[in-house]
């Protein structure tokens, strides 16, 4: 008599997460498209020729993605927009959960519903911008690193040249793989002379940083890394974005991001006496690189989770690797923690993906009511947030969200409405002279304040008075 087969409920729920966080990049790719990504159509909007998508100077150009969008034009459902995006955030799920279960069944569960619910990569997933693109061309970057520095083979150098030139040409925050790779294997070398260490690591890397080199200087005229002032963005409130819980105290925030850093700290350090060349590889994304960055932006990137998505992604693999290893350890107490950070972690991803879902992204940019005023007063239909909402007789305000600067005013013109979103939603940068002055005297007199400024609120807005 045969025996049943033993199910694997383990396989059979992490088969059960991966349908439920496609499910979801799917769904949330359907909602309307939002500040950022109408932002990128004008830039295609702009654009005649194929090759003006490298001549154009703003952070929002991410270039493939804007010749996507240049190819497909305007008027198309928003999923048509995001489906590069879609693919490539489903593709670099299942990819990462398949070399996860290789190592162990319980690291590739954990990578499931990590980076299956973790709200950065399933907002870089379905917006129709580079990030999500970036990521997968990332990650195929790094794992033929690996296969490169073992094997050493050209067919794996060219490999990642070609992958890493991707990533960076979709967008620039994946020079921090770069950056991490190339220090790796110079330190990998080093034992044969800084000679030829230099040399290999030239061999190896020097393409991908060409390709970098050349899109920095085109956009030299208006910072490669500069696309206005966004907010101020402390480490706290980083690590809380992170973790899944970006609604914490500040107090709590930067206590559970300092536990979180000190783990990860206390983890590259053993692995760089275990494996040099591979915890160098792990400070360098993590920590350096990130630094460079905000360095040589002029802090005008700030700390915001989308520049730094491949080492908030590298975090989310380490996490599902030490919890792989925790749990199997024989303390009850071990298990037990493993237990509360997963609830914890995935509890808060989760809530944020069903707000993302209920709400779209403008809940993240302040505008709720800002678009409840408007929908009430507004003789046009509005659509989204920050895409196609009407201001016929509303007057806004934006108030200065950079420490030490004055605040900014902006006018709407009807006229222009039906053609292309408001200026002062698509350009950070304003152009106009003697805006303040002009405003303060058409608002004197015309104008009467129906929406105070708060704290928490970055929007004023103002309606035309009544005769």
């Amino acid at each position: 008599m045969l025996r049943a087969s033993r199910i694997d409920w383990l396989l059979v729920a992490t088969i059960l997460i991966l349908f439920a966080a496609c499910a979801l990049r799917i769904a949330v790719s359907f909602q309307p498209l939002w500040l950022d990504e109408i932002w990128s159509l004008m830039f295609a909007d702009r654009m005649e020729h194929w090759w003006q998508v490298f001549t154009i100077h703003h952070l929002n150009n991410h270039p493939l993605n804007t010749l996507y969008l240049w190819v497909l034009g305007r008027g198309q459902w928003s999923i048509f927009y995001r489906i590069p995006a879609l693919l490539s955030g489903i593709a670099l799920l299942l990819w990462m959960t398949r070399d996860a279960w290789r190592r162990s069944h319980q690291e590739g569960f954990f990578t499931a519903l990590f980076i299956g619910f973790a709200l950065p990569v399933v907002q870089a997933s379905t917006e129709a911008r580079g990030y999500g693109p970036m990521l997968l061309a990332a990650y195929a970057a790094y794992v033929f690193f690996r296969r490169m520095e073992h094997s050493g083979q050209k067919r794996d150098i060219a490999f990642y040249i070609l992958a890493a030139s991707a990533a960076v040409v979709l967008h620039l925050s994946a020079i921090t793989v770069i950056l991490a790779a190339a220090t790796s294997t110079l330190v990998r070398c080093y034992g044969k002379g800084i000679v030829e260490a230099s040399r290999v690591t030239l061999r190896r890397h020097a393409v991908p940083f060409m390709v970098f080199g050349l899109l920095v200087v085109f956009t030299l005229n208006h910072q490669a890394f500069d696309g206005g002032q966004d907010p101020g963005v402390s480490f706290g409130t980083f690590g809380a974005n992170v973790l899944g819980w970006p609604g914490l105290s500040p107090v709590i925030a930067m206590g559970l991001s300092l536990v979180a850093l000190i783990a990860l700290i206390a983890v590259i350090e053993y692995r760089i006496r275990k494996d040099p060349p591979e915890g160098v590889f792990l400070l360098v994304l993590l920590f350096l690189a990130p630094a460079l960055l905000i360095f040589a932006g002029s802090r005008a990137i700030g700390l915001e989770v989308r520049f730094f998505l491949p080492g908030v992604a590298t975090f989310y693999l380490f996490l599902s690797k030490s919890c792989a290893k925790a749990i199997a350890h024989r303390s009850y107490h071990v298990k037990g923690a493993v237990l509360i950070v997963v609830l914890l972690v995935t509890t808060g991803h989760v809530q944020s993906d069903a707000r993302l879902l209920r709400e779209g992204r403008g809940k993240s940019r302040s505008f709720p009511e800002v678009i409840t005023y408007m929908r009430e007063h507004s003789s046009s239909r509005p659509v989204t947030y920050g895409t196609q909402f009407s201001i016929d007789n509303v007057l806004v305000e934006h108030f200065g969200n950079t420490p030490g600067l004055e605040p900014e005013f902006v006018f709407i013109r009807p006229d222009t409405w039906e053609t292309y979103p408001p200026e002062w939603l698509l350009e950070r940068q304003y152009a106009w002279e003697n805006v303040r002055e002009d405003f303060l005297e058409r608002a004197s007199k015309d104008y009467a304040i129906v929406l105070p400024f708060q704290e928490e609120r970055w929007w004023m807005v103002w309606k035309r008075k009544i005769p």
